[in-house]
């Protein structure tokens, strides 16, 4: 009786799936995960890039309302990359006002959060996305 229950071999691939499954979802849950985390990223800063390119042109026509018009651009751009919704808040330019021959910096924030890895302890705060141009005067006018 015991050699027969021990030959018995059904019920084996459900326990070898049983053992492999949760790390195979955890593998392609990571894919997916850090194919978000690469996509957001690429599109902040494609944003601060959108952002710093509006400050250099804007740079001898810079008014008050300047500021706020590229900060709504970048917010514009990474709704279109990636379709999130951020607030002007996390779009920063420094310095707050450029002046001709010196630099600007555009950085732009957004939290981010893991779909699958987060069950695992993997955890980023925010992505980040940051673009430094210089402010040439335009001899073409």
């Amino acid at each position: 009786m015991i050699k027969k229950v021990l030959k018995d071999k059904r019920g084996v691939a459900a326990v070898e799936m049983a053992i492999v499954l949760p790390l195979l979802l955890l593998i392609v849950g990571g894919v997916i995960d850090f194919g978000f985390y690469f996509w957001y990223k690429q599109t902040l800063t494609w944003a601060s890039r959108v952002g710093a390119r509006e400050a250099t042109v804007q740079v001898l026509a810079w008014d008050g309302n300047t500021a706020g018009a590229i900060k709504a651009k970048v917010v514009e751009a990474v709704k279109d990359g990636c379709g999130k919704d951020i607030s002007a808040d996390n779009v920063t330019i420094d310095p707050e006002t450029p002046v001709l021959g010196g630099e600007v910096t555009v950085t732009v924030t957004m939290p981010f959060n893991y779909m699958f890895l987060g069950f695992a302890g993997f955890s980023i705060d925010s992505l980040t996305g940051q673009t430094t141009m210089l402010c040439e005067p335009d001899y073409n006018i």
